[in-house]
């Protein structure tokens, strides 16, 4: 079965907040979990397998500049040797009318590390923030009910496989 174009997800109808703050300015959103693997050496057999070690949880958060939140919240640390950086819940949610879905999650305890700042002449000035989290809570999942794409059929929202 060919791919619905309608199926796929726009990214305009996306949105972060920070608490019950809408990040209005936020035009970039990228995370990803990382499930650090050792190699194991396998008797009898050419062949490598993994063991699953630690995970971690990073992204970056890209908008136009329009306030100094985020050069207050980060500089803190360096300017106050009795600061610490507040670790603070991201939410993102997705929510394409023309989809049928919607994602939903928390990014759970996010820690900001870094703000690179600086601008050039005639550009609007955006920042590229990168942070960790170390939890993720998923409140909504976007539709796998359609024939010939990939689904989710024996993980529950949870992300626990049944076999």
């Amino acid at each position: 079965m060919p791919l619905a174009a309608e199926r796929t997800i726009n990214g305009s109808y996306g949105k972060i907040y920070m608490g019950a703050t809408w990040l209005a300015n936020i035009q970039r959103v990228e995370a990803r979990i990382t499930v650090e693997r050792r190699e194991v050496k396998v008797a009898g057999t050419r062949h490598t397998g993994y063991k699953g070690m630690n995970v971690t949880g990073e992204g970056t958060i890209t908008g136009l500049k329009v306030t100094d939140f985020w050069l207050k919240l980060i500089s803190r640390y360096m300017r106050d040797q009795n600061s610490y950086i507040p670790p603070l819940t991201l939410t993102t949610v997705l929510d394409d009318p023309e989809n049928g879905g919607s994602e939903s999650l928390d990014l759970i305890r996010c820690r900001f590390w870094e703000i690179p700042f600086g601008f050039q002449v005639n550009e609007l000035v955006e920042e590229a923030i990168p942070f960790t989290f170390e939890n993720i809570n998923i409140h909504s999942c976007l539709g796998d009910d359609t024939e010939g794409y990939a689904n989710t059929d024996g993980i529950n929202d949870c992300g626990e496989v049944s076999v």
